[in-house]
């Protein structure tokens, strides 16, 4: 089946505006989802001082639990950009990840309100103090919209990018973020809520927020889907799961990276100080550089030829060299970096400062590293070839947990600079492995969407 044409039977180039007009919106989404734990921890900072210390505890465990239980449903956007043509396509896709969710709602159900995954998951895989199982438990029950939301919102964020919309996905993002920010702030700490069942309530009405929006402004339209390519036969069953299965196995995965690298700092002599470093230069190297993970979405939405693909790749030098020079301006001037750690992260231990400035340079190499990494992932699932994804994932873990049992950082001070070069490490591995399988897939039928894995092709239209 052919590219989907415009309606005077060419593929529409990409212009700069064109691609600023997606990325903005998509990169917002990212840069707000990073801001959201900073915000809730304020929040439960500013409790009394018994409720702060289990507050974070008791949040910070019931987020991880929560995200890998439905890590699986983060892929929703890309299965709907790959498939979603009408209102057809748009039920079946809606209805298959609306299943899985109910999965993972259960399991969240069935920890938080019963004493069946107590010992499993609580006692031997988290090793949570019996002080802290109650608060757990509540906060994980707190999060329990969250993988329903996750899929309806997935759902229509990519019918409007699909619609040339995409300023409601930014426009949901910050309404997420000032009612999440409203809630902590105005309502949980002045009634001196639970500080892990504020963090999940507050980011449930976040997201419940920024679905609604989505969904709203997308039904506003008459035509749903522009062009409503009714005519494309809506996807099977399996040719959902064959194409959304890996990328539930590879979220899920990749979830087990950040405690597998923070293993690896902690086997340094000095733990404390190596890992209050590492995560003080990751979380602000990763601050921007995730908004290039949007590249996945724009590629599999927009690279519709060869020459728009160059485009993609063209303009995502702009953001990735901003992103490198900021860094850069941190790494070669002392006052800057100080300022960084001092002011912002607020370090007042001299050791601490020295790991991290000693970390930073490594970090140079993330945003391009980030970009190009998103895009193969993107042009993998456009070929339909995301088992190849799924694939990259299983190799970067286990050469983290290979390099956890070599411990790197064992008998080092630093291990900030040794976990930093590893996860870095683990993801240029992963992206090599990501641009072969591209070349032995073929970049023209990643473009014209020809992989083997589906039996149809569903060309996103641009």
């Amino acid at each position: 089946m052919p590219l989907l044409p415009e309606s005077n039977g060419t593929v529409r180039p990409l212009t700069l505006s064109r691609w600023l007009h997606l990325y903005f919106p998509l990169a917002l989404t990212f840069l707000l989802m990073s801001g959201s734990s900073p915000i809730i921890n304020m929040g439960i900072g500013s409790l009394p001082d018994e409720s702060e210390k289990i507050g974070f505890a008791a949040f910070t465990i019931a987020f991880v639990i929560c995200i890998f239980l439905y890590s699986p449903v983060f892929s929703t956007r890309d299965a709907a950009l790959k498939f979603v043509r009408g209102r057809t396509s748009c039920r079946r896709i809606l209805g298959f990840h609306l299943v899985v969710a109910g999965f993972g709602l259960a399991l969240l159900l069935i920890l938080s309100l019963t004493p069946v995954l107590d010992r499993l998951v609580l006692d031997w895989i988290m090793r949570v103090p019996a002080s802290l199982v109650g608060p757990v438990k509540r906060s994980v029950l707190s999060f329990a919209p969250i993988p329903i939301l996750i899929v309806i919102r997935g759902v229509f964020q990519s019918i409007h990018i699909t619609n040339d919309t995409p300023k409601w996905i930014g426009v949901g993002t910050a309404m997420r973020f000032v009612v999440l920010a409203a809630f902590v702030f105005c309502v949980g700490v002045p009634l001196k809520m639970e500080g892990g069942v504020m963090g999940g309530l507050a980011l449930s009405l976040g997201v419940l927020t920024e679905t609604v929006v989505v969904v709203v402004t997308a039904r506003l339209r008459a035509d749903f889907i522009r062009g409503d390519h009714a005519s494309l036969p809506p996807p099977t069953t399996r040719e959902i799961w064959n194409f959304a299965g890996p990328l539930f196995a590879a979220n899920a995965m990749g979830v087990f990276m950040q405690p597998l690298t923070i293993a690896i700092v902690n086997t340094a002599i000095l733990k404390e100080t190596s890992a209050a470093a590492f995560g003080i230069v990751k979380s602000f190297t990763w601050f921007f550089s995730s908004t290039l993970f949007a590249m996945q979405a724009m590629v599999l939405a927009r690279a519709d030829s060869v020459g728009n693909l160059r485009r993609l790749f063209v303009y995502a030098m702009l953001p990735v060299t901003f992103f490198t020079s900021l860094i850069l301006v941190f790494v070669l001037f002392p006052g800057a970096r100080n300022w960084l750690f001092a002011e912002l992260f607020v370090i007042d231990t001299e050791e601490i400062a020295a790991f991290a400035a000693s970390t930073l340079p490594i970090a140079l190499a993330l945003p391009l590293l980030m970009a190009i990494r998103a895009g193969a992932r993107g042009l993998l699932m456009r070929a339909g070839r995301t088992g190849m994804v799924s694939y990259s994932t299983i190799i970067a873990l286990a050469v983290l947990v290979g390099l956890l049992l070599v411990e790197p950082s064992a008998a080092k001070e630093n291990g900030a600079v040794i976990g930093y070069a590893c996860w870095l490490g683990v993801l240029l591995l992963e992206t090599f492995f990501l641009l072969w399988a591209v070349t032995r897939v073929g970049l023209t039928a990643c473009v014209t969407e020809r992989g083997r894995r589906l039996r149809r092709t569903y060309a996103p239209a641009s």
